[in-house]
């Protein structure tokens, strides 16, 4: 899931999730995210910082 906006510079991939949906949070921890602590419209913020890919120049 985070190889696809690494090739292309994404700097950064967000989730926001409800803190009632175990399921997905589990999934944004699968992918490498983490919760940041901040809550927006009751739902906390996840985050990973991708770090680029060595095929983009």
């Amino acid at each position: 899931m985070v190889e696809w906006p690494a090739e292309r510079s994404v700097r950064t991939v967000l989730a926001r999730i409800h803190p009632g949906h175990h399921a997905s949070a589990a999934v944004a921890e699968a992918a490498g995210l983490s919760p940041t602590g901040t809550v927006h419209g009751g739902e906390a913020r996840w985050e990973l910082t991708v770090r680029p890919s060595p095929h983009v120049s």
